[in-house]
């Protein structure tokens, strides 16, 4: 703090008759408090309202509609069914999507449900409470969904049951740093406040220098200078550094066990699908440590016995939402909350564009480097039913691709309102129960007795179309369900 201001003929009319040193205290706290006050205003402003963000809702409302035509046949085309084992289809993206558009959405609401305008010593219990709240729903309606009539077979694992727990795990993780995460965000700003708003004609980023015309800057140069402010700007998400640590330690884990660890009777490391692959000498791998978690974990009854590698490689049940490939699922998620930053922490649409496809870029090459280009020569293939590394990264940097393409659309140029997806996907969770529950009442579905790609492109195109305009009804009516 400076003192030069205290100095001041107010002031030693106030100090006459008191104590000095109490007056500067009692100055220095007040001032003390209205920046803070004005920090957190500035954080607190910093972020969008509660209203929705119709690009958001209308990437979800698509990938629901596609993974319900997928769940009811895909009509018969080849890259609407999941691969086998290695490598993925637009099929094996839609559910981790859905992961990925998760964190987005929490982002925006924790921004919403925590103490954003005071410094936290620690989290209300309330907090605690949501998440575990939301997360036992999920869970219950996952279980629900399995059918336990025959509760000898009762699945256990499942794709709301993976959504629970990992929306618990990321918000655990969240919720546990959040009073550091805050007090760094604080310090963030105030650095980035720090500096004008108005660049100088010359600017300094690491060893670029970037010197503007006195009058009229080129195009280059103002493209340059926009370019240097975001990057520099950027360091407001170096302030969620303990959480990312927690997520690295959490990928740590999973590769640890992927790559290290030998169930019994199949090589240190194997990933692969077993059965009548490598010769039958593995027969009983399949997914190596994956399987053998979930044998233990769950047992052989209440796991998956119909998984995608069992046509192809006659390979035993397998569960491909199981035990251990959550834990990376968590790590998707993550870096989805990391995406709903963005737009929290960014206003202007170019950056938030920027940001994301550049970020995509990153990803992508990043999968592609693990899984070395190709399907099954990498270090870790892309694998939906591991939930393999590289396949999480390749779904982000998809899901970054697909975000940016909608929020062009919807919200920048709002060439498109996002009907009928955005309907959807506002009300995605009652739609996917309901898909589930009613897949063999009419009209989702009859049956065709002549079976060719025309009946089956139909059959399963009335059915996505029924959900569509039974989500537009939900919409005019204003009935929406959440958890």
């Amino acid at each position: 703090y400076t003192f030069s201001a205290l100095a001041s003929s107010s002031i030693e009319k106030d100090i006459e008759g008191k104590n000095t040193g109490a007056v500067l205290t009692e100055r220095l706290l007040h001032q003390n408090y209205e920046q803070q006050e004005a920090s957190s205003r500035s954080l607190k402003s910093s972020l969008p309202s509660k209203s929705r963000l119709s690009s958001l809702d209308t990437f979800r409302g698509l990938s629901l509609t596609l993974m319900i035509f997928v769940n009811y046949g895909g009509g018969g085309y080849w890259f609407l069914d999941h691969a086998p084992w290695n490598g993925a289809t637009v099929a094996d993206l839609l559910f981790p999507w859905f992961m990925w558009i998760m964190g987005v959405s929490m982002a925006l609401s924790f921004q919403h449900t925590l103490q954003w305008d005071q410094d936290p010593a620690s989290v209300e219990p309330a907090a605690w409470l949501r998440v575990c709240r939301r997360s036992l729903i999920l869970f219950l309606l996952g279980m629900f969904l399995a059918n336990g009539y025959e509760y000898t077979t009762w699945r256990v694992p499942g794709v709301l049951q993976y959504f629970a727990v990992s929306y618990l795990l990321t918000s655990c993780c969240v919720l546990a740093v959040f009073p550091a995460t805050h007090r760094l965000l604080r310090e963030v700003k105030e650095r980035l406040q720090a500096v004008p708003e108005d660049l100088p004609p010359e600017i300094h980023w690491g060893e670029l220098t970037v010197e503007s015309p006195e009058h009229s800057p080129s195009l280059l140069t103002r493209m340059a200078t926009r370019c240097c402010s975001l990057l520099r700007r950027m360091e407001i998400l170096t302030a969620y550094r303990w959480e990312c640590l927690i997520q690295l330690v959490i990928l740590v884990v999973f590769l640890s066990l992927c790559l290290g660890a030998q169930a019994p009777g199949c090589p240190r490391g194997y990933n692969g699908p077993g059965g009548i692959s490598d010769e039958s000498a593995y027969s009983g791998c399949t997914g190596g440590i994956h399987r053998y978690i979930d044998m233990h974990a769950f047992g052989y009854l209440f796991i998956y016995h119909h998984p995608t590698c069992r046509e192809l490689y006659a390979c035993p049940p397998y569960d491909p939402e199981g035990l251990l490939g959550v834990l990376s699922a968590c790590s998707l998620t993550y870096l989805g909350l990391m995406t709903g930053r963005v737009l929290l922490h960014f206003k202007e649409h170019w950056e938030r564009l920027a940001i994301w496809l550049g970020s995509s870029a990153w990803l992508l090459l990043f999968a592609g480097i693990l899984c070395g280009f190709s399907q099954n020569e990498g270090l870790i293939p892309v694998n939906k039913n591991l939930w393999s590394t590289s396949f999480c990264l390749l779904t982000a940097g998809g899901g970054l691709v697909g975000l940016s393409l909608c929020y062009v659309l919807v919200d920048v140029w709002r060439v498109w309102s996002g009907t009928p997806y955005l309907q959807l996907g506002m009300n995605s969770i009652l739609i996917y129960c309901g898909h589930s529950l009613l897949a063999n009442y009419m009209p989702f579905s009859y049956m065709v007795y002549h079976v060719n790609h025309g009946s089956l492109l139909l059959c399963n195109s009335v059915g996505v179309l029924s959900w569509l305009l039974i989500a537009l009804y939900l919409h005019h009516i204003r009935f929406f369900v959440k958890i």
